[in-house]
């Protein structure tokens, strides 16, 4: 399990956000939030002066690392999958190889009874 190094702040919008997917009433689009990595970065400025450096990527990754790890605990405490908008899987969201990914759309669909 990833351990968080987000603010509760953080933490506590994009639960929050969760929520209002699983409830359908996301302002984004209902059921799919329009999510963007930065809210999950530090407030640092070095980040914004070059985007493109590998101190951006590190926080990228970081970044998406939480949103990862948030959304599993979501998943757990409610039973639901979070999933990427065209139902496949968040795992990707690990690969340090591709952090080309600024924003991500994700969907929480219930899990089937097997």
């Amino acid at each position: 399990m990833h351990i968080l190094n987000i603010s509760p702040s953080q933490l506590l919008d994009l639960w929050d956000e969760l929520h209002s997917v699983r409830q359908g009433t996301n302002t984004f689009g209902g059921d799919v939030i329009e999510f963007y990595l930065f809210r999950l970065m530090p407030n640092s400025p070095f980040v914004w002066n070059d985007p493109h450096s590998s101190f951006a990527d590190e926080h990228y990754y970081a970044a998406a690392c939480n949103l990862h790890a948030v959304c599993r605990l979501f998943e757990e405490k409610h039973g639901i999958a979070v999933e990427f908008e065209d139902g496949s899987n968040i795992d990707p969201l690990l690969d340090r190889t591709d952090l080309n990914r600024h924003r991500v759309r994700l969907k929480v669909a219930h899990r089937k009874a097997s």
